[in-house]
């Protein structure tokens, strides 16, 4: 979607306007984050809440502050409540050590939440081991903002790009809205070694971007989505036009097949692509190959006659056979391989769930199953799509 300079600048114009005077909308998957971050930022410029990055420092002997010890302290203890499944003494050890640091959110002189990480700039990352708010705080975006909070640090900081932590089941889909992933982009000898192994639990990735501030990315992303959506709605007025029924074509040529230019609105249409040469002839080739062994695939090879299964069209609702299949390779319905694979097995499905497994045809249709997996493997040795037999 290609837009010009003025157009672009109108779109903006007309959102800055709609804003102002429009209240946020419930529908909108944005509003309530936004509405969470902004009632965050209005408690930060009052002093109510503070995030504070510290390190036990008593260790190397380093003058500490008693109010980091009482937050250290503090955070010990809501990882070790909120994380029951980590022993507290492994908490502890990870919580006081030198090399890991915590970044609190303190509220109203009160660690409320937490994340403790190991930085490894050399490496290109930092692990988070912990990562909790407290209960009675929960679902107020502060989860969301620890973690914002720590991008921004990371990349203003470190200038480390990606996050890594071992999650387990429960706390899959708060890294997952957090950005990260399952694919892993560092290469393995990054951190091979430098990280421990958690059992039972899933490594993530989270990649951050130089010049993203993540703090603000809930408005930035309201506001691109608010963009996407004008330029759209922009589009569709520019380009909407309303075409008189097609009931004159239908007279005037009476009944012979047309062009779409010659259908009003569609003069610039895309052309329909034709199907694949090579798809085509190795279908054909199939479908002549199941002919073959009539004696065996005969129930395949013409639709059921409702006459004499009465009863099959009310439990198949999508029937298909080796007929259809060939009206339909006429036609070039079969653009892709997937689409004539798809009919391969609903066609062998479609028996396994009328049949009786002891019945003729459902053990026809296993045979069947074998002899189309050979020459779809054969034909088509790299689809991921195959028939099978039955689920057992």
């Amino acid at each position: 979607m290609e837009l010009d300079h003025e157009t672009m600048g109108l779109v903006i114009a007309r959102e800055e306007l709609q804003n102002k005077h429009k209240p946020p909308s419930k529908k909108d998957p944005f509003a309530t984050e936004v509405a969470r971050g902004e009632a965050i930022k209005r408690e930060i410029e009052r002093s109510i809440i503070a995030f504070r990055i510290i390190t036990n420092k008593a260790i190397n002997n380093s003058p500490q502050p008693g109010e980091e010890l009482a937050w250290l302290t503090e955070a010990l203890a809501l990882f070790s409540i909120q994380l029951p499944r980590m022993p507290r003494e492994y908490i502890a050890r990870l919580v006081f050590d030198v090399k890991h640091k915590i970044l609190v959110l303190v509220k109203r002189d009160r660690v409320i939440g937490g994340i403790c990480f190991r930085p490894f700039p050399a490496q290109g990352f930092s692990e988070i081991a912990f990562c909790a708010v407290t209960a009675s705080e929960q679902v107020k975006g502060y989860g969301s903002c620890l973690m914002n909070y720590l991008k921004d640090y990371h990349v203003g900081t470190y200038r480390v790009y990606h996050f890594l932590t071992y999650a387990d089941e429960f706390a899959i889909g708060y890294f997952k809205k957090q950005g990260f992933s399952k694919n892993i982009s560092l290469p393995l000898e990054s951190y091979h070694g430098f990280i421990k192994d958690y059992e039972g639990a899933t490594l993530m990735e989270c990649q951050l971007h130089p010049k993203i501030i993540y703090s603000d990315f809930h408005m930035t992303a309201k506001k691109l989505n608010d963009l996407y959506k004008s330029v759209k709605e922009m589009n569709r007025k520019k380009g909407g036009r309303e075409y008189k029924g097609i009931e004159e074509l239908f007279q005037k040529f009476d009944g012979k097949v047309l062009s779409p230019s010659d259908v009003p609105g569609l003069e610039k249409a895309e052309s329909i692509p034709l199907a694949d040469k090579n798809v085509v002839r190795k279908v054909k080739s199939i479908l002549e190959s199941i002919k073959k062994e009539r004696k065996t695939f005969w129930p395949f090879l013409e639709p059921v006659n409702p006459k004499e299964v009465p009863l099959y069209y009310d439990y198949i609702r999508f029937p298909i056979d080796v007929k259809t299949m060939n009206e339909r390779l006429k036609t070039g319905y079969y653009k892709h391989e997937r689409l004539f694979i798809a009919d391969l097995r609903r066609m062998l499905n479609n028996c396994y769930k009328f049949n009786a497994p002891e019945s003729y045809y459902y053990n026809a249709a296993c045979e069947l199953a074998k002899f189309l997996r050979n020459l779809v493997l054969k034909k088509f040795p790299d689809s991921d799509l195959l028939p099978e037999l039955p689920s057992t």
